[in-house]
């Protein structure tokens, strides 16, 4: 019969036998970097923008000194955008200037 004292062990004993970090390899902080491309354009909504940047912020702090992601605040011509509420948003390109594109 299981009982919690013999669960708790189980847990720690899986936990023991997961990797840890210093069993991983180790790669270059700029290779390990994800580009996120955030769009902006007049009238959209200040949160649909910010809401996702504040939550890669809080996970690349979570990162333990690397910053695993780079953001970009991009819109359509590379000019300001003016959301639904007022807020200006200064882009840091247009799309078509992003990393990877085509055209």
């Amino acid at each position: 019969m299981l009982t919690s004292a013999s669960m708790a062990r189980t847990r720690i004993d899986r936990k023991d036998d997961l990797p840890t970090k210093s069993d991983m390899p180790r790669t270059s902080a700029a290779a390990d970097r994800r580009r996120i491309g955030l769009v902006a354009y007049d009238g959209a909504n200040a949160l649909d923008i910010a809401g996702p940047m504040e939550a890669f912020n809080a996970a690349g702090q979570l990162a333990e000194g690397r910053a695993p992601y780079e953001l970009r605040l991009l819109t359509p011509t590379g000019a300001p955008a003016r959301t639904s509420t007022g807020l200006t948003l200064v882009a840091d390109a247009a799309f078509a200037e992003r990393p990877g594109s085509t055209r």
